[in-house]
């Protein structure tokens, strides 16, 4: 019998960036080779021009597959079946239910130094769990709620 599911894919957002940005760079990439450099500049400030970009755009590429989207269900007995997907690889993990710990906020701040909340859950390895995230906590505090009561329902 399942539980409740939870899902974070905040990753999304960048893989989608990320896709969009490389696109752009091919189809410029592209033009440049098709038409040369742009009147006055060189080929060699272009190549390195380019380069930079490109090695940028490798860069992001290979970080943002690092982030994955996560899927957590809570099953019966209060064990999870956790789930993560990158881009270019799937993880699964069964955690038994004395491994699993409540579920905290985690009060931050964004690049821009504005508040932003975490719903984390710690399991008993050291490993975390992003349940959800954003700005505003109270859907992030209904989230936390909503993983340990069926946590602890399942304990029941």
């Amino acid at each position: 019998m399942s539980g409740f599911t939870f899902r974070n894919r905040m990753a999304w957002a960048l893989w989608i960036f990320v896709a969009i940005w490389m696109t752009f760079l091919v189809a410029m990439t592209w033009v440049v080779v098709r038409d040369g450099p742009p009147d006055g500049h060189s080929v060699a400030t272009t190549a390195a021009v380019g380069a930079f970009f490109w090695a940028g755009g490798v860069g992001l590429s290979t970080w943002a597959c690092t982030v994955r989207l996560l899927h957590v269900d809570v099953r019966a007995g209060g064990a999870l079946d956790v789930v993560w997907r990158s881009p270019v690889r799937v993880e699964r993990r069964r955690v038994e239910a004395r491994d699993v710990r409540p579920a905290v906020i985690v009060d931050d701040k964004d690049s821009d130094g504005d508040p932003y909340y975490r719903c984390v859950v710690t399991l008993a390895d050291g490993a975390t769990l992003d349940l959800a995230e954003g700005h505003q906590r109270p859907p992030i505090e209904e989230i936390a709620t909503r993983f340990n009561t069926a946590t602890r329902q399942a304990h029941a």
